[in-house]
Order: C-alpha cells, then structure tokens, then sequence
C-alpha cells in the first residue's frame, strides 16, 4: 500500500521491563525485535533479502495465497497482495503506556480498492514479566456484514551460537505422536489431503525436508501450544493461541539452513484448490455484523 520511500520515514516504538526490550516498526504494525534482556540475545528473525526479507508481518484482512490474486464478492472482483495489505500500511501509533502501545489502522478509499468493507483494526503490544502479548482488534464500521481473516507470522531466530545446525532445534507438540498437515498442489494451493509427519517424544525437529510442501498447516487436533527448543539452550520460547483455529510452521525451503522458524497464528485457511473465489466461502472466513467488534489475541513467553 505504500511505497518504499514512505516506508523509510515510519518510526519505530519500544516497549520494555526488565525481562524483555520489544520494537515495533510503525510499517505494518510489524515487530522487529523481541530482545531477551536475561540472556542478552534476540529472538526474533532480522531479515535476509536473499532469504526471507520480512520478520513478523501482520495479516489482514485474509491470510496467505489467492488462487487468483484476488477474491469475488458481491459480483465483483477485488485484487489484493499475498497475506493482505496490513503489512505495508502505515499504522498510527495510540495507547501508549510503560508497557503497552496500540496501532491503529482504519479504511479508507485506497483500502476500499482492494477489500470492499469499512473497518477499524488495531494491533496492541504488552509485556508482562516474560511474556509479550499480541491481540488483534477487529471492528466492523460498515453498516453490512464484514469477512476477514487475521493471523501472525513471526519468524524466531535460530541457531543462536556457531555450532549449532538448525536441525539441532525442534518444536515440542506435547502429548502429540504426530501432526496432520494439509498438502499443497504444484500451485502452492491448499489441498484437502493431509500429510503425516511423526514425531519423536512430540518433537519436530527442523530439518529442510519437514517444508519441501511449503508450510505445515495444522488445525486444532495439533494442539493450541507449541514450545520452540534448542539444542543447548533448551525451551526459548512459547507460543499459546487459543484463539486462533490454524497453525502454520514455515521457513523458505532452500537447499541449506535458513536459520528461522515461523510459528504463525491464522483464523483462517487459505486458497483451496477446489474451491472457487467468492470470499464468504473461504474456510474459516470469520463474519462480524454492522457495528461489532472482537478480538484475537495470542501470546508469546520467553524463557
């Protein structure tokens, strides 16, 4: 939504206690550092043009590839970007407070462009203790029914010292045996057909092969906590959803380590193949009548 000159003029906020130093780039409403104060490291990706240029972008108002680039709705087609439009919008920052700052997003002509609905969207950061809470603030200021879908997208930094591989961490799915994730077509469109990937004692350890599919896409049987663990450095963090139906575990397929895991909170699934464009058809596609509100929220601990 904006261009790359715009987005060198937005700033960024932080917040912090004793345990952590949190930044968010007013771009997207986007963090750009989770910084663990007790162990001096950070824990958040920081970006790599020729691997994955982002961090944590927020998505709104749908979650990952159209089959079409676009959506119908009403009779009408409507062409949007990948992942929505919130991560290259500037937010506002409000709210602010020791440990607490919103951002703020709100419609406009440009936005009715690609989404045909009036609508408030904040984004709202708080840390307590070791935890950093992220809860996404929906409203719905049209005077019609609104759909939308919203997720994270955070990228966790690994491996964190020089001898380490990546496939020397795991994510821990307590109590699992395995996870069921839906497969993609040489489209990279969702497919109803789940595969099965075992696991040892619930780990899921993070080796190329486990995204030659792109992403694992998993839905509740998965479970609503997923520790991320290394190697020396033992549990580095949680990720607890309750709100959110969808999971997906993502880094970019490439012929060696990335060194990033993505744990990403969705409330919604995206493109199927056998399905066609019309928007309110979308699985999980969450609906909110004229006036109303809600909110999602997931948290992430650091240990």
């Amino acid at each position: 939504m904006i261009t790359k000159n715009d987005a060198a003029h937005t700033a960024v906020y932080t917040i912090e206690n004793s345990k952590l130093s949190v930044k968010i780039s007013q771009l997207g409403a986007e963090l750009v550092s989770i910084y663990d104060r007790a162990n001096s490291r950070e824990l958040l990706w920081q970006g790599n043009e020729a691997i994955w240029k982002n961090q944590a972008p927020v998505l709104f108002p749908l979650i990952g590839r159209l089959k079409t680039k676009g959506f119908t709705y009403e009779g009408k087609r409507y062409d949007i970007d990948i992942h929505g439009f919130a991560k290259t919008s500037v937010f506002t920052p409000a709210d602010r407070s020791g440990n607490s700052i919103t951002f703020t997003l709100a419609s406009s002509g440009e936005t009715l462009q690609h989404y045909p609905f009036d609508f408030g969207f904040s984004v709202r950061y708080t840390i307590d203790n070791n935890r950093l809470l992220k809860e996404y603030i929906t409203k719905n200021t049209s005077a019609k029914d609104m759909y939308y879908e919203a997720g994270g997208h955070e990228g966790y930094m690994l491996p964190l010292s020089g001898s380490e591989k990546m496939s020397d961490y795991f994510l821990l799915f307590k109590g699992k045996d395995a996870l069921y994730s839906f497969t993609k077509d040489d489209q990279t469109m969702m497919l109803i057909q789940k595969h099965k990937f075992d696991l040892d004692n619930g780990r899921l350890y993070l080796n190329m092969g486990v995204f030659s599919n792109d992403a694992l896409v998993l839905e509740d049987d998965a479970g609503k906590v997923i520790e991320l663990h290394g190697p020396n450095t033992g549990r580095l963090l949680t990720v607890k959803f309750s709100d959110f139906k969808y999971v997906g575990i993502w880094t970019r397929n490439m012929p060696s380590d990335t060194n990033y895991v993505c744990i990403e909170p969705w409330s919604s699934l995206p493109d199927f193949a056998h399905l066609g464009t019309e928007l309110t058809e979308k699985i999980g596609i969450r609906r909110l009548g004229a006036g109303q509100s809600e909110t999602l929220e997931y948290t992430v601990e650091v240990h």
